[in-house]
């Protein structure tokens, strides 16, 4: 049985290709959960670094959450809702994890990475369309 890879404008809008996206999401709150919520000894840092860590951790959930359902406006909305309070949630619960603390600035990484990954996703499928079968 032969079975082709899938072309990139399949990976960004086939339905059928949308559980693998769904997958990876999970996959990476999982990730970003362990890493968000592992108490450490680690003096809390103030810096840049750790600004960037949430923005790319958010971009890469973003773009997961745009591919894993239709582009629609409804969607993204959707999408930036559900991830923005899970980044809220994560910051409440720090609170409580030794070693860690909640943070606004760290939200406000979490909401620009969001807005980032959307806008990526949206780009991704908008230079490269499904073609008409």
């Amino acid at each position: 049985m032969h079975s082709s890879m899938p072309t990139l404008p399949q990976l960004l809008h086939a339905a059928s290709l949308r559980i693998g996206w769904r997958l990876l999401l999970a996959a990476l709150i999982a990730i970003v959960s362990a890493a968000a919520l592992a108490p450490t000894t680690e003096t809390p840092s103030v810096g840049i670094g750790d600004k960037i860590d949430h923005l790319l951790a958010f971009v890469s959930l973003a773009v997961a959450a745009a591919l894993s359902w239709p582009a629609t406006r409804r969607h993204a909305a959707g999408a930036s809702i559900a991830l923005l309070a899970y980044g809220a949630v994560i910051e409440l619960v720090q609170t409580q994890v030794p070693g860690r603390s909640g943070d606004l600035l760290d939200l406000a990484s979490d909401a620009v990475g969001i807005v980032l990954g959307l806008a990526l996703a949206h780009g991704l499928r908008s230079r490269w369309p499904m073609p008409n079968a």
